[in-house]
């Protein structure tokens, strides 16, 4: 099972940025945004010494929904099938 990470899931800091106003919530989306490039690139070097194909990253966790919409899917995990654990080196033998 697979799922996307989130910087953004503490709704108070969100909230309390607003009430701060705009230099305060584009300094969080900044915040967010490098925090994020970060753990991508913790995710990396860890698909990498793993052996796991980095495709994974973005083929599927980046694409699987961080938090729960109201507009969307709501799914915040999915599983890979057999097929995609062989594919992404998940797996290394057949089911």
């Amino acid at each position: 099972m697979v799922h996307m990470f989130t910087m953004t899931g503490d709704r108070n800091a969100i909230n309390y940025s607003i009430e701060m106003g705009t230099d305060s919530t584009v300094g969080l989306i900044g915040e967010v945004e490098q925090q994020s490039a970060l753990l991508a690139t913790e995710d990396n070097d860890f698909l990498i010494r793993m052996g796991v194909s980095r495709k994974l990253l973005s083929e599927i966790m980046y694409r699987t929904n961080a938090v729960k919409t109201e507009d969307g899917d709501g799914s915040t995990r999915r599983c890979l099938t057999n097929e995609e654990a062989l594919r992404y080196n998940v797996a290394n033998v057949g089911g």
